[in-house]
């Protein structure tokens, strides 16, 4: 005697082996790496940290993200993973720490994977060929002319209040000449 199961009890259990297998062979056929679009932090301060961010795409999904930093004439690089950006689509973001950022400058490259691909930026050669950061010394200031325009209002000012200082006590000394 032979016993027979429901079709309607195997739908589900042959649906979930079915969709199982589709989603193993689309990975399987994962041929595009993702697409990484970037613009190069080009100069930073020393002792502060540096924001890096970049829009990471792929048709079937980011599994990972990071950012490898070193500074300059270092030979190997560190890594930080970039997080998803608060309600920003496809942002990815990560910070070189302050206590990397040196007057020698500092270099970096991201790297992005969907699981399958791994691609990086810049593309050929990141660990040879990395971005390079510049340095302004935390004493140097990005404005100096604003250093010397508060000069000079502080030296015309106190001019000014001498010249006025001046002209009110010839005026008040009561003998009636210059």
């Amino acid at each position: 005697m032979s016993s027979s199961v429901p079709v309607e009890k195997l739908a589900l259990p042959i649906l979930v082996a079915l969709l199982s297998l589709s989603s193993f062979a689309f990975a399987a056929d994962d041929i595009s790496p993702p697409i990484i679009v970037h613009e190069p932090v080009t100069a930073g301060t020393e002792g502060q940290r540096i924001l890096v961010r970049a829009v990471i795409m792929d048709d079937i999904g980011i599994t990972g993200a990071t950012l490898y930093y070193r500074r300059t004439g270092d030979s190997g690089f560190s890594a930080v993973p970039m997080v998803l950006c608060d309600e920003c689509v496809d942002v990815y973001e990560a910070a070189i720490p302050a206590s990397a950022i040196t007057t020698a400058g500092v270099e970096y490259y991201i790297s992005a994977t969907d699981g399958t691909n791994v691609t990086t930026h810049p593309t050929s050669n990141p660990e040879s060929s990395p971005h390079v950061v510049g340095m302004i010394e935390a004493a140097q200031s990005e404005f100096p002319w604003i250093w010397l325009a508060a000069a000079v209002l502080l030296i015309a000012g106190i001019s000014v209040v001498g010249i006025l200082f001046r002209k009110r006590t010839r005026k008040t000394s009561g003998t009636g000449t210059d």
